[in-house]
């Protein structure tokens, strides 16, 4: 009776380990993601370094992300038959993925090699990125409307056309709910 009773502490010791390393790892993505600082391409490489750590098999895990085209990815990576993928979707729209894989075979568990939690962490990261790239990228275009407003500081633009302009760009929908509203 005793010898369960280990085995069970043990299991649950175990499970505990793993979500404070999940945990760990959405914590440092926030942070990463919160810094106004760090250039873009240099933010994706940190997430990218902070997910192998967090899964069971962390001596063996690599992982990469892509997004319009390009590769963020562990030094150590290498596409293998051991992976879990996972798509980072912005406004309903694909824009990349994010994999981790394994280098070498483990015993089969919930998916593959790899825990349930390792799935739902991995959507999470990926619903995370998708969010924050989406948001860097309208950042980006004001950016943009704002340097377009000052060089045409002439011809003076009435400001409606500008928020126009860059809803067109940014966020058809709320457009499209904008001019719905005016029309009524």
């Amino acid at each position: 009776m005793d010898m369960k009773k280990d085995t069970t502490d043990d299991y649950e010791i175990d499970a505990l380990k793993e979500r404070v390393k999940e945990l760990n790892c959405l914590y440092s993505l926030t942070n990463v993601v919160k810094d106004k600082k760090l250039p873009f391409d240099e933010s994706l490489q940190k997430i990218v370094e902070l997910v192998p750590p967090s899964w069971h098999y962390p001596n063996i895990a690599c992982a990469r992300i892509i997004v319009d085209n390009k590769e963020y990815k562990t030094k150590n990576f290498q596409a293998t038959k051991w992976r879990q993928t996972s798509d980072i979707v912005y406004d309903d729209k694909k824009i990349g993925s994010i994999e981790v894989c394994y280098l070498e075979e483990r015993p089969e568990i919930d998916e593959g090699p790899f825990l349930i939690d390792e799935r739902r962490l991995l959507d999470a990261i990926s619903d995370l990125l998708g969010k924050y790239i989406g948001e860097t990228k309208i950042k980006k275009e004001l950016v943009k409307v704002e340097k377009i407003i000052k060089e045409t500081d002439n011809e003076k633009k009435q400001d409606w056309e500008v928020i126009i302009d860059l809803l067109i760009k940014t966020d058809p929908r709320t457009l499209l709910r904008l001019t719905r509203k005016m029309v009524y």
